[in-house]
């Protein structure tokens, strides 16, 4: 898979099994929603993350790629346009540190995370990244980024430049 003019990919990567709960509550819905109503819209899905069943007429649509190695990893992540980096919003998230955000920079690719420490702690919501706490907040987020391609493509110019600074 490349980066290609007529779809936009959107990244969902998870090294770890701590995201189930939003993924169930947020992610999912979102997602199912976004592909009905966006066709240019693909999904790659990498790491431990197992669809539900619901995104099975979508099928054509989705890349998933198992654990992989970190340089596959890089590799599938730059042909995203839009990473999406939920995680439970916990004490013990809080420990975790921006990773996911600062490769998801790095490869000049927009994202939407989570409100925990980890993120809010080295980004600026709106500037360089997009910080959805609920179902309506990660919809609007994934529609302004997906409709709006300059302040997606902005936002992640802003956010490499970030990454770049800090890292």
């Amino acid at each position: 898979w490349e980066k290609e003019q007529n779809k936009l990919k959107i990244a969902l990567t998870s090294g770890t099994l701590s995201h189930k709960q939003v993924l169930k509550d947020f992610i999912y819905p979102v997602l199912l929603e976004t592909l009905e109503e966006y066709p240019e819209v693909e999904l790659i899905i990498v790491g431990h993350i197992h669809l539900p069943s619901s995104f099975t007429k979508f099928s054509s649509r989705i890349h998933s790629a198992p654990f992989t190695s970190y340089s596959s990893y890089l590799n599938l992540l730059k042909q995203a346009s839009i990473a999406l980096v939920p995680l439970e919003v916990h004490p013990t998230t809080d420990a975790k540190s921006a990773i996911k955000w600062m490769e998801a920079s790095m490869c000049g690719v927009a994202s939407i995370c989570s409100p925990v420490k980890a993120y809010t702690d080295v980004t600026t919501d709106q500037k360089d990244v997009l910080i959805a706490s609920n179902l309506d907040e990660w919809r609007a987020c994934l529609h302004a980024l997906i409709e709006q391609p300059e302040k997606r493509q902005a936002l992640a110019q802003r956010a490499y430049e970030a990454a770049t600074r800090q890292f």
